[in-house]
């Protein structure tokens, strides 16, 4: 989902700096880099190559937000989101991928994914807007 309307005011209202995340992809490099973009916004960032290992990280932290590729090996993105919004209802989970896929959407859609992000990310405000919304919503249901 595009983001046009950001608004950088939001960023002090709904704070990321108290939110567990965890983001999962099996692109090494693209790991890398978003970890260099969030892992200093976040109270505990945690990173995982599969849905498999997401769910060992989801059982051992309180995890907020969960932000996932879709195509992984071992459980993709679409099966993990299903198991997260069945098992830890309150986590957010905003899926990424490089390619359009409607089929895959109306699953995701249907399992109740928080937000969408295609890749490549054409900059940061791409990644951001969706988690400060995923905040925003987490901040509501806290209050």
């Amino acid at each position: 989902m595009p983001h046009k309307d950001f608004d950088s005011s939001t960023l002090d209202t709904y704070s990321l700096s108290k939110l567990k995340l965890l983001y999962v992809d099996d692109e090494h490099e693209v790991l890398d880099s978003v970890k260099d973009l969030l892992e200093d916004q976040v109270e505990s960032f945690f990173t995982a190559t599969n849905g498999v290992e997401a769910l060992e990280v989801i059982n051992l932290h309180d995890v907020d937000i969960v932000l996932s590729d879709i195509y992984m090996p071992e459980m993709d993105g679409i099966k993990l989101s299903e198991i997260v919004k069945e098992e830890y209802p309150e986590s957010k989970v905003i899926l990424l991928s490089a390619f359009f896929n409607p089929s895959a959407m109306r699953k995701a859609i249907k399992i109740g994914v928080d937000d969408f992000i295609f890749k490549p990310f054409t900059s940061s405000i791409n990644v951001l807007q969706p988690l400060y919304d995923a905040a925003r919503d987490i901040s509501y249901s806290r209050a």
